[in-house]
């Protein structure tokens, strides 16, 4: 169908290289969104959509919704993991908050499982990026050993995208780096319902927080040891992927017995 031929009255959503288009010359305003003459069209974020689109659905307003191009993913189920109580918490915490937000845990606590079970939890596509190539490595392994096809009793295992490090695969669940989400994410912003950042603190610098805003993906998760930023960056996070639901220090964790009890030299 071409663009002349849309229906004038009712707001036509497409996603256009990171960014949500609302063809509609009769609409004047929706929050979020601004007036884009060279299309003559609204124009905003990916970042904006769910907002975008409970606007719409709350205001009564008829509207065509051609943004979301999630890929296909089977039915997913865990296997071999089983969380600990603070990481069913954090969990809790964080679908009671829409599904968006971050967990801070110290290093050894297990936020790579929580991830996991975030993406079982959604059961659709999930897109997990990560600042290095090692990282990229462990989580794809991870998610093979965890992650299986429901499929009846067989035990079949994912077969797990990497986009980095000179691969280029993208799968209904996918790992990324930092570097090859910034250089993907105007033509691959449509295709994730779920998208996790690892070491979340990595998001707010300038570039790498245009990932955030040009992925529509309604359930974003942050995974971090040290939310704060000695620039002060990490403010942004809020805005990029939901505030903090959850927190648990390493003396916390010590004195139950999830790490080892530990001394502090300066």
């Amino acid at each position: 169908m071409s663009l002349s031929s849309l229906p004038s009255q009712i707001p036509h959503l497409f996603f256009d290289k990171g960014t949500i288009r609302i063809e509609n010359g009769d609409l004047i305003r929706i929050p979020g969104t601004k007036h884009d003459a060279r299309t003559k069209s609204l124009r905003s974020y990916g970042l904006h959509y769910s907002e975008i689109v409970e606007y719409l659905k709350n205001s009564d307003l008829s509207f065509v919704d051609n943004v979301p191009d999630f890929i296909f993913s089977p039915t997913l189920q865990m296997k071999d993991l089983e969380l600990r109580d603070y990481q069913k918490q954090a969990l809790q915490n964080w679908e009671k908050s829409s599904m968006k937000g971050c967990v801070v845990l110290p290093t050894g606590a297990g936020k790579t499982a929580v991830g996991i079970s975030a993406i079982q939890k959604i059961n659709a596509s999930a897109l997990v990026i990560v600042p290095t190539i090692d990282l990229m490595d462990q989580w794809a392994n991870s998610l093979s050993k965890h992650l299986s096809i429901d499929n009846s009793g067989d035990d079949e295992s994912i077969r797990v995208g990497r986009l980095g490090g000179g691969e280029d695969d993208v799968q209904a669940i996918t790992v990324a780096t930092y570097d090859s989400a910034y250089i993907r994410a105007s033509s691959i912003g449509n295709q994730f319902k779920l998208i996790i950042f690892d070491e979340v603190h990595h998001l707010p610098a300038p570039g790498y927080r245009l990932i955030a805003e040009q992925f529509v993906s309604p359930c974003r998760l942050g995974l971090t040891a040290t939310i704060e930023r000695e620039d002060g960056l990490h403010e942004l996070i809020p805005y990029l992927t939901g505030g903090v639901v959850f927190r648990l220090g390493s003396k916390d964790l010590s004195e139950q017995k999830y790490l080892a009890e530990y001394t502090v030299d300066r």
